[in-house]
């Protein structure tokens, strides 16, 4: 087969590759009786290309590099400190990235819905929005496309995610930046 079908579902991380991959937007993300977010692919309009099954972290897995140097860090304003739960790192870097004219891409919890989906950052009010830990499954709809798009006009993107959702950007893009 030529799709993410012949992915074993045990295996398949929700990671949302496939669907920015799709050229037709056949795939979309539902929720399987466990509750997790699960590519379903609309099978009248798939054309069977292939690109969903090449842009599976799970089916090519993603060049992995070895760790030169760790770093640590904590931010040295308490109120920043107490509005974060990763000591103020990801609001420091996010941040540099956003004064640097670039976008930060991370999971914002939507309280109305409850719905926990990655969205984008490119002001400081924004921000607030997507700061502090969701120990959850975050759907990333369409942010991996936006984030090849203005990788490719040359602007900075700093992404904040699982395991799993870096190795679908990685295998979506294809390539580093």
């Amino acid at each position: 087969m030529d799709t993410i079908d012949v992915v074993n579902r045990m295996d398949c991380t929700g990671c949302g590759s496939c669907i920015s991959a799709c050229p037709v937007k056949c795939i979309n993300m539902e929720y399987n009786p466990e509750g997790f977010l699960m590519p379903q692919i609309d099978h009248a309009n798939c054309i069977k290309c292939g690109r969903c099954l090449l842009s599976c972290p799970i089916m090519y897995k993603p060049q992995t590099k070895s760790i030169i140097e760790l770093y640590g860090g904590y931010h040295l304003n308490r109120k920043i400190v107490l509005g974060s739960s990763s000591g103020g790192a990801f609001y420091r870097l996010s941040k540099q990235m956003i004064d640097s004219g670039g976008a930060v891409c991370a999971a914002a919890i939507f309280p109305d819905s409850g719905h926990v989906c990655h969205r984008f950052a490119y002001t400081d009010e924004e921000l607030k929005m997507v700061m502090k830990s969701k120990y959850v499954q975050s759907d990333v709809g369409d942010c991996f496309i936006e984030i090849k798009n203005l990788l490719e006009h040359g602007k900075g993107v700093l992404f904040c995610g699982t395991p799993c959702q870096i190795a679908g950007i990685k295998a979506f893009l294809k390539r580093d930046y």
